[in-house]
């Protein structure tokens, strides 16, 4: 599963995401995966034409 987020839409994410209350173990991991996430968009390759 794939979604695209503007700028604007992940700087909304990401502050609504600085305000939860993360307190145990699974909150934490959770919320480090999805920052990781959200750091680190995957790299399309550079499509070249080839004739």
């Amino acid at each position: 599963m794939k979604y695209e987020l503007n700028e604007q839409e992940l700087n909304n994410l990401m502050l609504f995401l600085d305000r939860v209350e993360a307190k145990g173990l699974n909150e934490n991991q959770a919320f480090s995966r999805l920052i990781q996430i959200f750091t680190s968009p995957i790299q399309e390759p550079n499509k070249k034409n080839t004739k």
